[in-house]
């Protein structure tokens, strides 16, 4: 049994990818040094130094006792929302993240701190850990349920009740509910089926 996976050589691949992000108004890594030496793509040796992000924390932290302690409505609606934008705005351009998972969201706090009911506008969230990212004219219908799969996965045990994954559809599709549903039912049994495939491969 064979299986093919995508080489990541070297640092040019997340230094793209912070690039098409920050182009692309997500909130990402800045870039301040990026160093490459070699011509034999087998031996490049490469780096990239980011600006620290500090006073953030992952979401999967953040969102680790929403069982047990509910958020407010209006802030788990604009975390929702505000991932399920970013979504569709990569995989509408083109970009598959590989690792998309909740941890790799960080919630800039003060941004919440203000006013956790806040509008969505006022959040800030970067998405880092983009040195899998693919980036592709034509994105393919399996690398955006690779990630949405992943992200689901990875939020499977924050207490999302079912009417908050259909707020995440909704907003990802950018269609009503059932027309979200009905058109692309396909795609969003893919996504249920490899998020529990992967829950059951981790648990």
């Amino acid at each position: 049994f064979i299986t093919l996976r995508l080489p990541v050589i070297g640092a040019a691949n997340e230094l793209r990818a912070i690039k098409r992000l920050t182009e692309l108004g997500v909130e990402t890594m800045t870039i301040t040094a990026f160093g490459q030496r070699g011509s034999n793509p087998a031996k490049l040796e490469s780096f990239i130094v980011t600006e620290e992000l500090t006073n953030t924390v992952d979401l999967e932290e953040h969102c680790k006792d929403w069982r047990r302690n509910k958020p407010l409505f209006q802030e788990k609606l604009n975390l929702l929302t505000k991932i399920a934008e970013v979504s569709k705005v990569l995989h509408e351009n083109g970009i598959c993240h590989r690792d998309y998972y909740i941890c790799h969201f960080l919630l800039h706090e003060e941004s919440l701190q203000s006013d956790p009911s806040s509008p969505i506008s006022s959040l800030k969230i970067s998405l880092i850990d983009l040195h899998r990212a693919l980036i592709k004219a034509d994105l393919g219908e399996r690398w955006k349920v690779k990630d949405i799969g992943g992200l689901y996965f990875s939020a499977m045990d924050i207490g999302l009740t079912q009417r908050d994954i259909y707020r995440f559809v909704r907003a990802y599709s950018g269609l009503p509910l059932r027309e979200a549903l009905s058109t692309r039912m396909s795609f969003w049994q893919q996504v249920n089926s490899r998020a529990l495939k992967l829950y059951k491969k981790h648990h």
